[in-house]
């Protein structure tokens, strides 16, 4: 089979699945990037390559307006990989798209957790808390309304 093991890093071809998936979506072929990244058999789940892989995959499905499933890898990626952007990625498409606020006002929490942690340890700027402040704000605003 065209199955790609993340270990070796090459398809049958010898070409790097993931950056075919890559030059594929920058092409706006997200329906290709996809199927690229489909061969991909993700063998350890935390792996910068998979890692990398699953954040592409979240871009595609959210260029093509496929929220549920773009959502679903975000949660994915967030499991493997707790980042800020991955939790206001998620966030803004539970809210925007989705309208699912609660779920929203979850990854916005988790953001700002993520964030504070990052400053703390010198990882990250904590530049984000402001504005993750003004997010978790207006969507509680829209879970109280009737």
């Amino acid at each position: 089979p065209d199955c790609l093991l993340l270990r070796s890093g090459t398809t049958r071809q010898g070409k790097p699945a993931l950056t075919l998936a890559e030059m594929r979506y920058r092409r706006r072929d997200y329906e290709g990037a996809l199927a690229m990244l489909a061969t991909i058999k993700y063998e350890f789940a935390a792996s910068q390559t998979s890692i990398h892989a699953s954040k592409l995959k979240a871009m595609a499905f959210k260029r093509q307006g496929r929220w549920q499933e773009a959502c679903a890898e975000y949660d994915s990626l967030l499991r493997i990989n707790p980042t800020p952007a991955a939790a206001i990625e998620s966030a803004k498409l539970y809210e925007h798209r989705l309208r699912d606020f609660k779920r929203a006002l979850d990854r916005v929490n988790q953001a700002l957790a993520l964030s504070e942690f990052e400053a703390y340890t010198s990882k990250g700027s904590g530049a984000t808390c402001p504005d993750l402040a003004r997010r978790k704000a207006r969507i509680l605003n829209k879970i109280s309304r009737p």
